[in-house]
């Protein structure tokens, strides 16, 4: 069913079937924890007959039309994924992921499987960036690294490659995308952006401290080091894991009233919302206040009993409405927000 399931088969040849794409999104994906090729299977004919499909194609990338199946295998964590496009947007509208290989032979469709690559293709190989000692390091978009291949501009497709980084404070840029994307900052993780799955990786003995996502509704995952996690424009989540984070706002429209992002795992005391730039580019400053007063730079924060989130608000009209918004499902005080005048 719906929501980030985690299934065990046990031993015997198991089926774990899938009756609706809704049961496990690229936003919240289901891990198969026990899969073994050529005794388990996958069953997605349920979904494909919901989505009306004649034809169903493993291919290397997504090209843009519907019914592709692309299978990955990531060799160092031992884990698979099965991403599935069923509207022809060229990005996962299912997204399963596994311990163990996952083959063409493993799934139930219900249709013609056509291979058009081999199978399961690895995580991207490492294209280390010439860097000095430990540099800061910028991965994609405004990329220093001097590698085209981790360089991206307006023009730039989904990229293609490993981060293996001696050190630093770096950050992997992917605001030039408009997809729905999920950066993973965790060691041995992969990324899927710009329209990508699991396109973007991180050796294991890597750690890289800050993600910027793009116009899309993004899924931001920290790691154990300090992060500085920037979501970007759209209903993004962000999920800081550890050490002290902070979540920061550029402007209004990165987090607005109808599209707020939401803060997973957010501690009080250690973690920071900064607003700092977002006042700056407002041009006023920024005044906690128990609610709105009709004054520009209004700031509330507080705690929604309707919706049990904690939330920062500001008015940066004066009209007594909300212009930026940002949610959290734990506490939030005000001496946890950075830009509010003393």
């Amino acid at each position: 069913g719906a929501g980030a399931d985690k299934l065990r088969g046990g031993t015997g040849a198991d089926v774990f079937t899938y009756d609706d794409a809704s049961d496990s999104t690229s936003a919240m994906p289901d891990e198969i924890l026990d899969f073994t090729s050529g005794a388990d299977k996958i069953d997605l004919s349920g979904i494909l007959k919901k989505s009306q499909l004649s034809t169903v194609r493993i291919v290397e990338r997504f090209t843009g039309r519907p019914g592709e199946i692309v299978l990955d295998y990531n060799e160092q964590t031992g884990r698979a994924s099965l991403s599935l496009d069923l509207t022809g947007n060229a990005r996962p509208d299912v997204l399963i992921n596994a311990q163990g290989v996952i083959r063409s032979a493993d799934l139930v469709t219900g249709k013609d499987l056509k291979r058009i690559t081999a199978e399961p293709h690895k995580t991207p190989d490492p294209k280390l960036a010439p860097k000095p000692g430990a540099s800061d390091t910028v991965y994609g978009f405004n990329s220093n690294t001097g590698n085209p291949s981790m360089s991206l501009n307006a023009s730039s497709k989904a990229p293609w490659f490993k981060v293996t980084d001696p050190g630093g404070n770096d950050t992997l840029d992917f605001s030039g995308f408009k997809q729905a994307q999920r950066i993973d900052l965790r060691s041995g993780a992969a990324s899927s952006v710009g329209g990508g799955v699991n396109n973007v990786a991180i050796a294991k003995n890597a750690v890289i401290e800050n993600a910027i996502g793009g116009s899309g509704d993004d899924l931001l995952i920290g790691n154990f080091t300090n992060n500085v996690l920037k979501g970007g424009a759209g209903t993004d989540t962000l999920w800081g894991v550890g050490g002290a984070n902070t979540y920061a706002y550029d402007k209004a429209s990165d987090s607005t009233y109808p599209a707020a992002d939401l803060i997973m795992d957010f501690v009080s005391g250690r973690d920071k919302i900064d607003l700092s730039a977002l006042q700056r580019e407002a041009n006023t400053p920024l005044r906690l206040v128990d609610s709105f007063t009709g004054r520009i730079g209004d700031t509330v924060v507080t705690f929604n009993p309707q919706s049990g989130r904690y939330f920062v608000a500001v008015d940066l009209t004066g009209n007594r409405q909300t212009d930026f918004l940002v949610k959290s499902t734990r506490l939030i005080k005000p001496q946890d927000v950075l830009g509010l005048a003393s």
